[in-house]
């Protein structure tokens, strides 16, 4: 009399084909968590950014950002002595913002610096391409060595044109910042670099 029930190879075949559907879930859900860390990662950058505009317009200060691999650092520039100064902490913007990890940032497209003088900055001027030769100086805990921000925001509103790239490992997003101080976000748009 045959008794009812399964193979071994029908049992075996089951279990594989579970294990293949459980990889490519836990594959999916890797790839689903990487891509929200990068576009958090993009709008939180987007958010300090806008918020060192609002800053530089309100207070009608100059204000800069040094672009790091991992992260961005915010000054203002001292209008009487020409020195950049790193900002201080308040609740709603620190002084420097550190990505989340997993991310890289790279700064790509940068098309404008303003112009040379601070005291022409301070009065809003508009932007060229001329270096910014009265930034020099430290600011708090900076020592005696030069800063020269990579991104500048002027009291009129204006910004330096460039695209901030951030990346993981197979993905990638673009905080975009034009002239008149939009600040945009873009996903996926670039392939990121080779490590």
């Amino acid at each position: 009399m045959p008794t009812k029930g399964f193979t071994l190879i029908e049992v075996l075949l089951v279990v594989v084909i579970v294990a293949i559907l459980a990889g490519v879930i836990v594959m999916h859900m890797d790839l689903d968590q990487g891509r929200h860390v990068l576009h958090e990662g993009a709008d939180q950058l987007a958010a300090q950014l806008a918020n060192v505009e609002d800053e530089a317009v309100g207070r009608q200060e100059v204000w800069g950002v040094v672009v790091g691999v991992t992260g961005v650092q915010m000054y203002r520039l001292q209008t009487i002595t020409g020195v950049w100064e790193q900002v201080q902490n308040r609740s709603w913007m620190p002084p420097r913002y550190d990505l989340p990890a997993g991310l890289r940032l790279r700064l790509l497209a940068l098309k404008k610096k303003p112009v040379a003088a601070s005291s022409d900055l301070s009065q809003g001027s508009s932007l060229t391409t001329t270096g910014m030769g009265a930034a020099t100086g430290g600011g708090a805990g900076m020592g005696a060595e030069a800063i020269h921000p990579d991104l500048y925001f002027l009291p009129s509103g204006e910004v330096t044109s460039a695209t901030l790239i951030l990346e993981t490992g197979h993905d990638s997003a673009e905080v975009i910042l034009d002239a008149i101080g939009h600040i945009d976000v873009r996903e996926g748009a670039y392939a990121p670099a080779a490590s």
